[in-house]
């Protein structure tokens, strides 16, 4: 079987772009492991695929990687709030249901849990999950 003209002109610029794509996405990923690797309070050491992926060699994400997915590749205090087994930073349980975590390396924030429920608090600026704490009127 012959190709027309036409066949092989779109396989020429069609077969390159397929052996690309997995290229791309196979470069992108040692980057987010770098800043994983780079954030001061980050537990594991000489870190692979695994931190984000079911495996070493990648496939569906990990409860860490979807939440690291979600929230763009940030690494944010309430981030590694939520996740002690891959950070190591100081938490002060003050009782059973408020525990402090001081997960933010710039001491801006600081992440209160009480029972389930986790939030972040702006120390600087005075807010909780972003929203401005206000003085009431008297």
């Amino acid at each position: 079987m012959e190709l027309t003209k036409e066949m092989r002109r779109i396989s020429k610029f069609v077969l390159p772009v397929l052996f690309a794509i997995p290229a791309v996405s196979a470069f992108a990923l040692p980057d987010l492991l770098t800043t994983y690797e780079k954030d001061p309070f980050a537990k594991i050491k000489n870190a692979d695929c695994s931190v984000c992926h079911e495996t070493a060699q990648g496939g569906g994400r990990n409860s860490f990687g979807d939440a690291f997915g979600d929230n763009l590749h940030q690494i944010t205090p309430l981030l590694r709030a939520q996740f002690p087994d891959y950070f190591s930073f100081p938490s002060l349980k003050v009782n059973d249901n408020l525990t402090i975590h001081f997960s933010d390396p710039e001491n801006k924030y600081v992440v209160v849990e009480s029972g389930k429920k986790m939030v972040e608090v702006g120390v600087e600026d005075k807010t909780v999950d972003g929203k401005k704490a206000v003085t009431p009127k008297q």
